[in-house]
């Protein structure tokens, strides 16, 4: 399915459809994020501002604990993951 998705972003005219948003960024700086999403679509309501922060200082990182997770425990291996993502991996590191 990822793979089906970076195809089809890669077709003339649908690049514009996709906005790269690196987990990290989210991280630091959500409203800068947010604002980049919605700047593709004509920009953000002045309202979404707002709410968008307070959804975020209730809803803190870790709020419901910390999530790790682990290739084994779908009986994958690190890199049987990584062969098959290669090419959004390829597309991430551009990205950075």
């Amino acid at each position: 399915m990822l793979t089906r998705a970076l195809h089809y972003r890669q077709k003339p005219g649908k690049e514009d459809r996709f906005t790269d948003i690196l987990y990290e960024d989210l991280v630091a700086k959500a409203m800068d994020q947010m604002e980049k999403i919605y700047g593709k679509l004509g920009g953000m309501h002045p309202a979404l501002g707002p709410l968008f922060q307070t959804a975020e200082k209730e809803n803190p990182k870790g709020k419901y604990g910390i999530h790790a997770y682990d290739p084994s425990f779908f009986r994958l291996t690190r890199k049987e993951l990584e062969d098959v993502n290669q090419e959004y991996i390829s597309l991430y590191h551009k990205l950075k």
